[in-house]
């Protein structure tokens, strides 16, 4: 999933899709990674 999401939108925004990446450590797991290749926060939690 993560390498089809990083072909997808290579980091980059898409306009109402993805946000630009999100920075994240080399060792954080792998979900993390792909929320965060979306530009969304890996620590975002709902309320």
């Amino acid at each position: 999933v993560r390498d089809h999401v990083a072909a997808f939108s290579g980091g980059e925004p898409i306009d109402g899709l993805f946000a630009a990446a999100v920075p994240v450590a080399d060792d954080a797991p792998l979900m993390d990674r792909v929320v965060a290749l979306t530009g969304r926060d890996p620590a975002w939690a709902a309320r």
